[in-house]
Parts: structure tokens; sequence; C-alpha cells
């Protein structure tokens, strides 16, 4: 039997956590070594908590770094130091240079939640929902010097659901990727994969997400504004501005109705069983449930009855 394939493991989200146990599970590698990013304040609270990688990698008993810095000397010598015969990434968050890079025979793959060349970089599920996809998937390449660039192993698609949010259409990424990785680094290692170059002017980029990105702007078509509110939950979140306070916006569908058409986008048109109706660039948004500033989530209906006929969301109802 042959000596399972020694592998460095980078990631640090949900994601890159749910490849790793199923990878640490898999007979064909030895996981030699684990690095995520180092542990960051989360919440309201601002606690210290572990990256979800730190705390699978502690689950399977697998040694672990945290390095703030990848760039400098130390880190290489931590990899080295273990002899990896592949390095896997996945959501790590950082670049790795050249010098990292080439320290393994069998080179660096990464597992990017896409079907390159689309949707390079930081945001690629977000990204596929606001452009209202159909498919979307996960591609295994090779590393280089440039973010999502190199060529590519293997590629598996996924449906896009209509009932997809970006937490449970990475949730379903993270489950193909976990079932699939292991078969494609076993036949990239056995010599049965010939990589892919990948279509470089076909390539589109998403870049890391604010909060200020989930700000609704009711000039655009409610087809787009339903997109957002779905492709964004739950973060950064759509919001919107109400006599001066955020207001978060949890559910909506687009409508191509006519009532609102000779309102100003942000308008109330209506209220309706189970939703508020509001003017938008082309065609109606009805919010389905909405979070008013210090309360909980609730049904958009049970809202609306408070709000005046001439009442106006955006930052227009400021002024």
């Amino acid at each position: 039997m042959m000596q399972p394939a020694r592998v460095v493991y980078m990631g640090t989200p949900d994601y890159a956590a749910t490849i790793l146990r199923s990878l640490a599970r898999d007979p064909r590698f030895d996981i030699v070594l684990v690095v995520s990013q180092p542990d960051r304040p989360q919440g309201r609270r601002r606690e210290l908590l572990p990256t979800p990688v730190r705390r699978v990698a502690e689950e399977c008993g697998l040694p672990l770094i945290q390095p703030e810095r990848v760039r400098d000397e130390a880190f290489a010598t931590a990899i080295r130091e273990v002899r990896p015969e592949l390095i896997l990434t996945a959501a790590y968050g950082r670049i790795l240079v050249p010098w990292v890079l080439d320290i393994p025979p069998r080179g660096a793959v990464n597992v990017h939640a896409s079907l390159l060349p689309l949707y390079r970089g930081a945001a690629p599920v977000q990204a596929a929902l606001l452009a209202g996809d159909r498919e979307t998937g996960i591609s295994w390449l090779l590393m280089d010097e440039e973010v999502d660039h190199g060529p590519v192993l293997y590629r598996k698609p996924l449906e896009i659901l209509d009932t997809d949010d970006s937490a449970s259409l990475m949730e379903r990424l993270a489950q193909l990727a976990a079932a699939q990785t292991g078969d494609v680094l076993a036949a990239w290692l056995a010599g049965e994969i010939e990589p892919e170059e990948q279509d470089h002017g076909a390539a589109t980029f998403t870049r890391l997400l604010r909060r200020e990105d989930g700000e609704i702007d009711w000039a655009r078509p409610a087809s787009e504004l339903a997109l957002q509110v779905r492709g964004l939950r739950p973060w950064p979140g759509a919001w919107t501005m109400l006599d001066g306070e955020r207001v978060k916006i949890h559910a909506a569908s687009a409508r191509a109705g006519e009532g609102g058409c000779e309102l100003p986008p942000g308008s109330l048109i209506g209220i309706e069983r189970g939703g508020i109706r509001v003017a938008t660039g082309s065609g109606e948004l009805v919010i389905g449930e909405l979070q008013l500033a210090g309360r909980g989530r609730q049904p958009a209906d049970a809202v609306g009855h408070n709000l005046a006929p001439d009442t106006r969301f955006g930052r227009s109802s400021e002024t």
C-alpha cells in the first residue's frame, strides 16, 4: 500500500473547516500541518473565538499554527520542516508568496467556490447570487502569484436553488468540495490530470464585501434589489434608511406591478398580507421580513400598519 501523501492544509472559515474534516478522515492523506489565520474578536461582545479551522484541527488532533505573517522566512521554514508533498488551501484569506508555493514538489492547490474563470477573489458565492446565476460550483486550481489565476485541475458544477442565500449556498458548496477534494488530489498526485489554462480574457473579479454594500438603492430595478437581499444574507445584509434609522431587510421579492410607477423610488405603495410594497426604479419590491433599529426580526406587514401613507424609504427620507 502506498504511503499517504503529506499535505499542509491552509484555511480559516466554516467552508474550509468542512473540507478539512473530510480530508482528515481520508487514509490517502497525512495532514502534517494545519495553518489558519489568527483568532479574532467576534460579535458584539468582541470575544476572542477560535477560527472554525482551528476547532476542527484540535478535534482531529492535527498540528496547527496561526501566523500573523506569511511573507517572512519563519513561515516558510515551518512549511519546509514538515516536508509536504502538496499544499492545499481553501479560503485561507492570505496570498502566498512564490517561495512558499515552490516548497512542495506537487505544488499548491486551491479549492475555490466558483466555476473559474468566473468570480475570482473573495466573494464568489455572493457574486453568483447577485448576478442571478442558475449554476455555480467548485474549481480546484494550481496556485500561482495571482489570485485564482492558475491552471484548473477540475471543476464540479452545482445548481443554485431559488431558496439559496449566501449562507446556504456556501454550505452546499462546502459539502460538495468536501466530497470531491480527496479524489481530485489523488488523481493529481497520480498524474491522471492535465491542468487546463484558464481563459483569462473571460475572468471576472470580486472583492471583500463591506457593510455599505448592503444599502438599498431604490432607483435600481426591483429584480436586482431582490437578488441583493438574497445574495447578501446574512452578511453584510440588505438595509435601508427610514426616518434617520437603519432598517434591515431579511426577505423580499420582486414584482413587475404598475401601481407605484408614478411614485418616487422608495415610496410606500401599500400593505398587503405578507408584505410591504415599495416603489423602485422598475417594478415593486415586496418586503416580507424586516428588522427595525433596536428590534428583532418580524414580518413586514406587522410593521407596515404603523407606517404613514407618505412613508419613503432611503436616505431621501432624511431630508
